[in-house]
């Protein structure tokens, strides 16, 4: 009983060091309830006097140390590698954005892309929630964007910085209070994506606190990144455009207007083209063979044919996980910002025009402009 108490002793005050993190070799705990040393331990008041003594943790810890490895996923018989559901565990996927994992069965999911949980009987309020946020990655690590946001952060708003692995993936984890509210957030990337999934209110006081922990473990132990292979889908705010014999998918600001096959007006003004835009401004997208020349020499060529003196500006990104050029100051009727993206053996140019900084359209075509490059998706054109 003694060596039992004295081991327990040692791993309290060790986990209290490391945040809470150590994990007991299996038949430990067990063995320490069935012989009551728990009960001893607590009672005695050694670990809070042991706790007490120790500093308090005032900084955050940007050096941190080996990552902290989440349980292996439940076996999976999907053909995406997502885990298998259980009668207490359910699976989230969203195909569209490439991730799949487990929430407990009394936990609501509200697709696409959040977790209630209610414990105050209306199953239409969150009393807690889980999030997951999808953007391009551009080429940044989890531990960059994390480091990021903590140098932008206000003082006091970061409690805590951890690595951790995800999917087999280093992600890290922050404690930071946003708009005045505690949460847990975690930034992991896979396929040039970045996935921020926002746990809160992360308040250890809280009576939902319990269920939001376990919500956190298990969606944290089973999440599963996979290529997207579908289009978007549409919200409120945000609606598809899709030409399925050229390939590609994207979303728009549901207050702008399609013209099918290839267009997007804001202000649509029944014009037919020609000498007057269908709009205010326009995004018109073509395509061609790509021949097997990349965006960037595609781009590069139009630079060349301007002229030096063009004042040309050129910027590369990424767009459905693929090399993209975004060129300014083409010559061209009006002034345009376009992009090139080669997919399939196919270009894809993406003209957004007029662009002219202070017109009084701008500010909406940079909006159709930001929404169509976060969601552009190439596919196999129908045949």
């Amino acid at each position: 009983m003694r060596k039992i108490i004295e081991a327990l002793l040692l791993v309290f005050l060790l986990s209290a060091c490391s945040g809470g993190q150590i994990t007991l070799p299996a038949g430990v705990v067990e063995t320490a309830v069935a012989s009551g040393a728990v009960e001893t331990v607590v009672a005695s008041g050694a670990v809070e006097t042991a706790m007490a003594a120790m500093p308090t943790q005032t900084s955050v810890p940007l050096s941190t140390a080996a990552p902290v490895v989440t349980e292996a996923p439940v076996s999976s018989t999907s053909p995406n590698g997502c885990p298998a559901e259980t009668a207490e565990l359910k699976l989230f996927t969203n195909a569209a954005e490439g991730y799949c994992f487990l929430y407990p069965a009394n936990d609501r999911p509200v697709p696409p892309s959040m977790i209630f949980i209610s414990i105050s009987g209306n199953p239409d309020v969150g009393d807690a929630t889980a999030q997951i946020k999808v953007e391009p990655a551009v080429g940044r690590t989890a531990a960059q964007v994390a480091d990021a946001k903590i140098a932008e952060a206000s003082a006091g708003s970061i409690l805590a910085r951890t690595d951790i692995l995800m999917d087999g993936k280093p992600a890290v984890m922050l404690d930071a209070i946003i708009a005045e509210e505690p949460h847990r957030v975690i930034y992991i990337v896979g396929n040039d994506r970045l996935y921020t999934i926002y746990f809160q209110t992360w308040e250890p006081s809280a009576e939902w606190f319990s269920e939001l922990e376990k919500l956190y473990g298990t969606a944290t132990n089973s999440f599963h990144l996979f290529a997207p292979d579908a289009c978007l889908m549409e919200t409120a705010k945000l609606k598809l455009f899709t030409n399925a014999a050229e390939g590609y998918c994207f979303l728009y600001p549901a207050q702008d207007a399609p013209l099918p096959p290839n267009m997007v007006a804001i202000n649509p003004n029944g014009a037919s083209g020609g000498d007057f835009l269908p709009g205010d401004a326009v995004v018109l997208v073509s395509m061609e063979a790509a021949g097997g020349r990349t965006a960037a020499q595609v781009a590069d060529a139009k630079i060349v044919e301007a002229g030096a003196d063009s004042g040309v500006t050129r910027s590369e990104l990424l767009i459905d996980g693929k090399q993209a050029i975004v060129v300014d100051g083409l010559p061209a009727q009006d002034s345009e910002r376009v992009v090139f993206i080669v997919g399939n053996d196919r270009l894809y140019t993406l003209h957004f025009q007029p662009w002219a900084s202070g017109a009084a359209w701008q500010a909406e075509l940079e909006l159709l402009y930001s929404t169509i490059i976060t969601s552009f998706h190439l596919f196999t054109p129908a045949s």
